[in-house]
């Protein structure tokens, strides 16, 4: 409904009228019995004030992370203006920003995303972010659109998820419980032990589910363990994960299943018991150089690893994934400037075969592995350079470039059923980035952009039909151009953000449905995005054991196809699939001595399913409700809470199938049901011992 984006818009003209002349010249506030300092977030090149950065940036705090369903970050990236987070299960989900990514089936692609210093996303662009679990986020950073030249220009952007730091000195267990509806259970401890200069953490965590739906169970194991070595000016830091998960798939159904029998599981993947189990590792080793206060080199390198088997109803898939990469890059910091330039570099290499699934053979057994139906190999290599450099003009002028150069090449070996050999790689991808930030009150600036960014194809979009690969296939490409300004009031009690963008993308690739649940991909066109995306956090009450607090963010969007013919059909014109027009979330958190009390809306409005805009998903709008209680006693700190997500038993798609087609006389299965009204409690239990930390 635009009438809630234009009584957001207004919220936020009156807002920047009304304080125009409340600027506080303060960096560090009290507010209450309170402290607010600068947040500072991690980055490659090190630690930066977050109103330092050039741009839109969201900040994820750990109190946000805490505070949020501890079951999946669905609710967490659905509360930040323009990121869009599909789930058709734990184990199924695509994340989107700014419409970028939305046509990808099943997974998330066309943006890049880190956990620590190792990279996310594989060697086609392919991310799963929700593989970590919530217990082993400190804090996250996303960066819209392809404005950061250091992580390679995405489309999409960036998302950077940070562990928790160790303090030094710092000793202590944290326990944490859940339980919920449809059997969740959810278990973890994280170890924390810290002397001299040696910290070292330890995390184990346990989430199982019943499901909602049919043939919808899930158990993953997450194991992390990291450390921080000093050697006097220089760190040694690694981190090392391990996920060990096993989830059914329900998949999507058709209309009329979704409006009469929401828990049903798709027919042939009930019938085949369809699942998928891996294995993933990950591991990485950052040494930190600090030759001096203005230059530092910090160097990189990770490997990682995933074995997978997967059950579906039209064959079974085994695939091996072992990757290893670099990067590293220098800082230096002049009078008034600061550059960065580095590089990274990263190789995979995929091995997959199929096998007929001989599930309509078992007498309802599930899936049983049959011949050898194909075996391939596929060697990806990409490096990015990078630099960015900022000049400060004067105190309330800089100016920030910044220029990447990235290459992706593909070399696939057929072995089965015949031998091939193929060789690809797509052109030099350069993408530069002027930006500038005019600050004149120390509390409000504002900002443009202009930057130049692509996304490659994903695996199933490189192929052809009988496995090859395409060599017609390009990258997608694009400019963005975005203004924006940013800004904190009587005494940061009120922050308001403001964002509008443009983005002009051609070769747009299309996933191409030619089988049950085969695509190949083509370039079709152009599209359009453009948006107004914002955020308001009003501290409205501040007194000693008592406090409310206002959080709303709102995107409104145009995307369009400008110039998309596909198979003779023109879909110039018409919205593009996959992404809502208007989103937005509003949160209330009260505060009253130990305990703290939540409500929470999020508007999603109706979302077109097929290039055609012939189908729709329905508007719908979801509340969920929180309260905990924490406390302390001596060097113990625990926290009780209880969660009510969809209060009002909202029905709606939680995801969809973007451009489904039926076969046979079967009905399109577009639909991947939301969860009904569900609940859960959470015990949580933070022990400190030994602690030597001056804080304390």
């Amino acid at each position: 409904m635009k009438i809630l984006f234009k009584i957001h818009l207004l919220h936020f003209i009156f807002l920047l009228s009304l304080f125009h002349d409340a600027f506080s010249q303060q960096e560090t506030v009290t507010i209450g019995d309170s402290i607010l300092s600068p947040v500072i977030i991690s980055t490659f090149s090190g630690e930066m004030d977050i109103d330092s950065y050039v741009g839109t940036i969201e900040y994820v705090s750990p109190a946000q992370i805490r505070s949020t369903d501890q079951s999946s970050p669905l609710t967490l990236l659905n509360s930040i203006s323009g990121v869009y987070m599909h789930s058709g299960a734990l184990n199924t989900n695509r994340i989107t920003i700014r419409g970028i990514g939305a046509r990808t089936p099943f997974s998330t692609n066309k943006l890049r995303a880190y956990y620590g210093q190792i990279p996310l996303t594989d060697g086609v662009g392919e991310t799963t972010i929700e593989d970590i679990d919530l217990n082993n986020w400190g804090h996250a950073t996303i960066l819209k659109g392809p404005v950061s030249s250091t992580y390679g220009s995405g489309l999409g952007g960036v998302l950077l998820i940070e562990p928790e730091k160790i303090e030094k000195g710092h000793n202590s267990i944290k326990i944490s419980n859940d339980f919920g509806s449809f059997g969740l259970r959810k278990h973890g401890i994280i170890g924390e032990v810290s002397k001299g200069n040696t910290s070292l953490a330890l995390g184990v965590s346990n989430q199982k589910s019943e499901g909602y739906r049919n043939n919808n169970q899930f158990d993953r194991y997450n194991i992390c363990q990291r450390g921080v070595i000093q050697f006097g000016k220089n760190n040694l830091e690694w981190l090392g994960l391990m996920v060990d998960q096993f989830a059914e798939i329900p998949s999507s159904i058709s209309q009329q299943d979704y409006l009469n029998d929401p828990e049903k599981a798709a027919f042939t993947w009930g019938a085949s018991q369809g699942f998928e189990d891996y294995r993933k590792y990950l591991f990485g080793v950052t040494w930190s150089q600090y030759f001096n206060p203005d230059l530092d080199l910090k160097t990189t390198i990770y490997l990682n690893h995933r074995k997978n088997d997967e059950a579906r109803p039209f064959n079974i898939l085994d695939e091996k994934v072992f990757g290893i990469g670099a990067r590293s890059a220098f800082f230096l910091s002049l009078k008034k400037s600061s550059i960065q330039f580095g590089a990274e570099v990263f190789t995979d290499n995929y091995h997959w075969m199929t096998y007929e699934n001989l599930y309509e053979d078992t007498n309802g057994q599930g899936s049983l592995r049959g011949s050898l139906l194909t075996d391939n190999v596929e060697r990806r290599g990409y490096f990015n350079l990078f630099s960015e450099y900022d000049y400060r003009f004067s105190e309330d002028f800089k100016l920030n470039l910044g220029l990447s150069a990235s290459q992706t090449a593909y070399q696939q070996e057929k072995d089965f059923p015949v031998q091939e050999k193929t060789d690809y790689s797509y052109s030099l991808q350069v993408s530069p980035k002027v930006g500038f930030e005019y600050k004149p009150k120390q509390n409000f600036k504002l900002f443009g952009i202009v930057s130049r960014g692509f996304s490659p194809p994903s695996l199933e979009e490189t192929l052809t039909p009988n496995g090859n690969i395409n060599p017609d296939i390009m990258p997608e490409v694009g400019w963005n151009y975005e203004i924006g300004s940013q800004g904190n009031f009587f005494k940061r009690r009120v922050d308001l953000d403001l964002s509008i963008y443009l983005m002009q993308i051609k070769n747009l690739l299309v996933s191409r449905r030619t089988g049950l649940d085969q695509y190949i991909g083509i370039n079709a066109g152009k599209t359009r995005h453009a948006g107004v995306e914002g955020g308001l956090q009003v501290k409205l009450i501040r007194q000693s054991n008592l406090s409310l607090d206002l959080n709303a963010t709102f995107s409104f969007n145009n995307f369009k196809f400008i110039d998309f013919v596909d198979e003779e059909n023109d879909y110039t014109g018409n919205q593009l699939t996959g992404v809502p027009e208007e989103k937005s979330s509003n949160q209330l958190t009260l505060r009253y001595s130990a305990f703290t009390f939540g409500v929470s809306h999020l508007y999603i409005s109706e979302i077109p399913i097929t290039d055609g805009n012939d189908v729709y998903t329905d508007p719908y709008h979801l509340f969920d409700l929180s309260l905990s209680y924490d406390n302390a006693w001596k060097k113990l700190k625990y926290r009780v809470g209880y969660r009510m997500n969809n209060v009002f038993n909202e029905s709606y798609a939680s995801m969809i199938a973007v451009n489904a087609q039926g076969f046979g006389n079967s009905a399109p299965r577009y639909y991947y049901p939301g969860l009904p009204t569900n609940h859960q409690i959470s015990i949580n239990i933070d022990l400190n011992w030994l602690n030597t930390s001056s804080n304390n």
